[in-house]
């Protein structure tokens, strides 16, 4: 198998794409075959993304053989067929946490709960990528760089809530009272997110790095 796309026909993964209308959203697939320059994706049809030929994707998956470490690729669409739930991409390229931080900053403002141990912040997000997301709360809130967390929120027309470990690596003032903290992903909560996903083994850790 090349190199460059080390997952089998079938193996899960995570899409993520800013779709015709400009919106950024968040689908599931399975891999199908590659042929070494393309690479078929399968949608269940209610997942299927609304993208035209040369929109950007970043695909996230589970690799087994990398001690189940999270793996990115960025790739982009060459063909749709939307009766089949079938996408056609270019032969995808593997990126680190660094290039994939440039990916889909989308603005946001959605609820956000960040929840750290027994106790539950409630703050707004702002911006999310691939990498992280980028959440307000209250100046008197006490919070540290290097802080583990796990962010609860549901993307604008994604309609699952969502469930993701992250890190705190950045706090700056934002106004008004408020502290804007820098959440870098670090893998998905398997609880929230089973009844998208349904696979074990990919819930164990997410998309972005």
């Amino acid at each position: 198998m090349n190199s460059s796309w080390p997952l089998p026909p079938e193996h899960e993964i995570r899409v993520e794409c800013n779709d015709a209308s400009g919106r950024f959203t968040v689908h599931h697939a399975k891999t199908g075959a590659f042929d070494g320059e393309k690479l078929e994706l399968f949608f269940e049809l209610q997942e299927l993304p609304i993208v035209n030929p040369g929109t950007e994707f970043i695909l996230a998956a589970l690799n087994e053989n990398e001690d189940e470490e999270v793996i990115y690729f960025k790739t982009k669409v060459v063909d749709v067929w939307f009766g089949r739930g079938l996408i056609v991409v270019a032969k995808p390229q593997r990126i680190d946490i660094k290039e994939l931080r440039q990916f889909f900053r989308c603005p946001i403002n959605v609820p956000v709960k960040l929840v750290v141990g027994e106790r539950t912040i409630e703050g707004q997000g702002k911006n999310i990528s691939a990498g992280g997301m980028l959440v307000e709360v209250e100046n008197q809130v006490k919070l540290i760089c290097g802080l583990r967390l796990t962010c609860e929120f549901t993307l604008p027309g994604l309609g699952i809530p969502l469930g993701i470990r992250g890190e705190i690596v950045r706090l700056d003032k934002a106004g008004n009272g408020r502290c804007a903290v820098a959440i870098r992903f670090t893998g998905l909560c398997p609880v929230k997110f089973a009844n998208s996903i349904g696979t074990p083994k990919i819930l164990s850790s997410f998309t972005c790095g």
